[in-house]
């Protein structure tokens, strides 16, 4: 790179290196807006098409999403064939088949996921993206290409002095620094609302009843371990030392004192006064629509000690009376209506649904949700442990060694933070699931993605000036 004037084969292929890059970026965040959580039901179809076009307003923005996520993909994908020489007259056309196929076969794969429903109106809405893309390169294309090869020779003579490839590094290692930072932030339970009481069986509207039993509920402010959490359920509550992380300690079965661990927590009051709660030492309190409980007040200590640690763990003894819930229908929650929550558990079909509110989350919490299926097969009793904190969510159901885990790794929590970009919340899947082994994987490439730079950094170095 010595010399004043660079050649032209370098600057064409780090041309290509940017083309190439912009377009596996706008593919990979196609498939990653259309097809997660990736939970695919190989080789047995779960969705039909749907034919039908429908204009209500979720699917109008459904579809404005589509259109703006297919424009990138053909307007680097035009960029590339003509950097490659490709045939001006036949690329248009290319360009706008290649945006149709890759759309219909997006759409197929969401026949295997039960999260998705593949629709017409979204293959007419990424085919419009693709042949709007064509649109914008045939206006700007040449132009944008010239652009990039001036980029390319600025950068190049940039990077050909070591000193510039010195501040580089340093740049770069900073802004790593600062984005692990705030990903990290986006994880935390600084912004609980302190004015939100703790409801058990309902939301505070009346409108998401559960059906069930609850023996036991203790909320503790930090992540137990699997030792305690084993502990406390083989003790069945009693005569055992509970920590000093304990917030909340509820025993329904036999006494209708419910003790806290902090002072200036309001109790707990059933929502029908009139009717008493009959004391079923087998099943505990009895939980429906009509008969539920909440605090007398907003549970605000509690709430401010969860923010403090921004860890938690909730664990509750409970026995569903329907396999079939929706709702989610809520079994604990510290909110104050449907759409504004700090934590939430729920019973969804069999699934147990888990929304927490993060600063990536926000009020609802409910993008993503947390998904543990296949937790409410039976009617009986089940001790359910649910662990937080800013690396990981756990559940342990009956024993210890009976663990799901959600990570929050960089790739996930990097992936989130895209949904902060205005009128574009694309990026951030409806459900995530435990032990997501597509997250993983994901993960070890975005660690090899952010170690990139510094190696080919440090190979410019050796060859400046």
């Amino acid at each position: 790179m010595q010399g004043s004037s660079l050649d032209k084969s370098i600057i064409s292929r780090y041309i290509t290196t940017i083309v190439v890059i912009a377009f596996l970026i706008s593919a990979f965040s196609i498939v990653f807006a259309t097809l997660s959580p990736f939970k695919f039901n190989f080789p047995y179809p779960l969705n039909q098409f749907n034919l039908n076009l429908d204009f209500s307003v979720s699917s109008v923005e459904d579809c404005f999403r589509n259109i703006i996520l297919f424009i990138p993909f053909s307007f680097t994908l035009s960029l590339l064939f003509l950097n490659r020489n490709h045939k001006k007259r036949r690329l248009f056309l290319s360009i706008f088949v290649s945006s149709f196929l890759f759309s219909l076969a997006v759409e197929i794969l969401q026949l295997f996921l039960p999260q998705r429903t593949p629709t017409l109106i979204d293959i007419i809405s990424n085919s419009l993206g693709g042949y709007i893309g064509c649109l914008l390169f045939k206006k700007a294309g040449s132009r944008t290409l010239d652009c990039i090869r001036h980029f390319s020779r600025a950068m190049l003579g940039f990077i050909s002095k070591k000193r510039n490839i010195i501040i580089l590094m340093i740049s770069y290692c900073f802004f790593v620094l600062s984005l692990t930072t705030h990903l990290n932030f986006l994880v935390s339970l600084n912004g609980w609302d302190s004015n939100f009481p703790l409801v058990i069986g309902n939301e505070l509207t009346g409108d998401r009843p559960w059906d069930g039993y609850i023996k036991e509920l203790y909320i503790f402010n930090r992540e137990l371990s699997a030792e305690e959490i084993e502990d406390l359920i083989k003790s069945d509550g009693k005569s055992l030392v509970f920590p000093p992380s304990l917030l909340v300690a509820v025993d329904f079965r036999d006494s209708t004192d419910y003790k806290y661990a902090i002072p200036n927590l309001p109790p707990l009051t059933w929502f029908d006064e009139n009717k008493i709660s009959s004391i079923d030492q087998a099943n505990g309190v009895s939980l429906d629509g009509d008969h539920w409980l909440k605090s007398a007040a907003a549970v605000t200590p509690l709430i401010d000690e969860m923010r403090k640690s921004s860890q938690l763990s909730i664990i509750t003894n409970i026995s569903t009376k329907n396999l079939v819930q929706e709702g989610p229908a809520r079994i604990v929650s510290i909110s104050k209506s449907p759409f504004s929550r700090n934590i939430t558990l729920g019973q969804k079909g069999s699934d147990l649904i888990v929304r927490t509110r993060t600063p990536f989350t926000r009020g609802n919490a409910a993008r993503p949700s947390i998904v543990f299926p296949d937790i409410f097969v039976d009617t009986n009793s089940h001790y359910l442990a649910y662990t937080y904190n800013s690396k990981q969510a756990k559940l342990y159901v009956d024993d210890s060694r009976s663990v799901d885990t959600v990570v929050f790794n960089f790739a996930a929590k990097f992936f989130w933070s895209l949904n902060d970009l205005p009128h574009f919340p694309v990026f951030t899947p409806n459900f995530i699931y435990p032990e997501s082994s597509f997250l993983s994987s994901l993960n070890i490439i975005f660690y090899i993605t952010f170690a990139l730079p510094i190696l080919i950094l440090s190979l410019c170095f050796l060859y400046a000036a």
